[in-house]
């Protein structure tokens, strides 16, 4: 399970083995990263940049 906290202060918790795919974009002073799942599920969520960071990092370590 991957934990994080948004902009708005509200926390996911994305299970890993849903994932398909994951992109992340720089958006004005945030990042925006998307998780693609299975059965054409999309979520979007606005982070900081040291959380993208992160994300990218521990999703890294999942290869």
């Amino acid at each position: 399970m991957l934990q994080f906290t948004d902009l708005n202060h509200e926390k996911h918790c994305i299970n890993f083995a849903l994932l398909n795919n994951v992109v992340f974009r720089e958006k004005d002073d945030c990042s925006v990263v998307s998780f693609h799942m299975q059965g054409h599920h999309v979520v979007p969520v606005s982070v900081d940049r040291v959380t993208a960071e992160r994300l990218h990092k521990e999703l890294g370590e999942m290869e």
